[in-house]
Parts: C-alpha cells; sequence; structure tokens
C-alpha cells in the first residue's frame, strides 16, 4: 500500500514542473522589426532565417491564398511589403520551407480555433474601432441600503 503512495506524491512533485515550459509568443530575439507599415499604407514583412531556402506570407489581405514569396538579403533576413491596403485589421502567417509558423518578431496574434495568428493594423478608417483609447468609462459606485422586509 506505501508503493502507491509514493507514486503519487512523487507525481504530484513533478507535475508543477510540466506547467513551467509554456513560453510567451512575443518574447523572441529577432532582430528585425516586422510588420511595419509604411507611409502610403504598404506593409513590410520581415523574417529573420538565414538557413531557410524558401518563405512566404499568407495574409488576409491577398486573394492569393497560396502567398506572396519573400526575397532574401545577403543578412539572411527575408523581405516582402504589400500594395498599399485599405484601413483595417489584418491577419497573417508565414510558410518557411514548408512548416507554416506566426511572426516571431510581432507579439500580436489572434486565436481562430485551432490557428494562430499575426495581425496587424492599418489606421486611419474602420481599424480605429480596434485601438485601445482614453475614453470617458463613467463611475462605479457602492451603495448600501437597508430594506425592511415585511413577516409572513
Amino acid at each position: 500500500m506505501r508503493l502507491p503512495i509514493t507514486i503519487y506524491l512523487i507525481i504530484s512533485a513533478l507535475l508543477p514542473f510540466g506547467a513551467a515550459a509554456q513560453q510567451n509568443v512575443g518574447q523572441t530575439n529577432q532582430s528585425v522589426e516586422s510588420p511595419t507599415v509604411n507611409p502610403g499604407n504598404t506593409v513590410t514583412f520581415r523574417l529573420e532565417s538565414p538557413k531557410a531556402k524558401s518563405v512566404k506570407v499568407i495574409g488576409d489581405w491577398s486573394e492569393d491564398a497560396s502567398g506572396k514569396a519573400m526575397t532574401k538579403d545577403r543578412n539572411g533576413v527575408w523581405s516582402f511589403t504589400t500594395d498599399t491596403l485599405p484601413s483595417e485589421l489584418y491577419t497573417y502567417r508565414y510558410v518557411v520551407d514548408g512548416m507554416t509558423i506566426i511572426d516571431p518578431a510581432n507579439p500580436f496574434t489572434k486565436r481562430d480555433v485551432g490557428s494562430v495568428f499575426s495581425m496587424f493594423y492599418i489606421g486611419d478608417g474602420p481599424a480605429d474601432y480596434y485601438q485601445v483609447r482614453d475614453v470617458p468609462h463613467g463611475t462605479l459606485r457602492q451603495e448600501m441600503v437597508s430594506l425592511k422586509c415585511p413577516r409572513s
């Protein structure tokens, strides 16, 4: 009878270590900024991946569901710049050598059932509704009221 209790205690002591293995998606060592919303509402995506053979960016801003090919510079940074985009909240992902990933340089993500996407917005229009703004929120007040209940 002692053996099951000992095993139970060992398993209970080791469980917290498994929970500590989670990482924050936004904590990366990327030396590039991505995405960058440029003047004129074009967007430049960058991904540092010097050993990759091919990289595409797939986003809901494009009608091409297979993605847009990115070009690699001599430092191993892949990049792609969109055409002018209207104000909106957009999602995207990268395909690196056939494997789909989110943008490691962008901490802003959106989960859609079983998929995770990186996201960005272009302001000065409908996307402004997604922004946090300093607006009046009213006053919260607690009042104590004593009520007399009729006896039944």
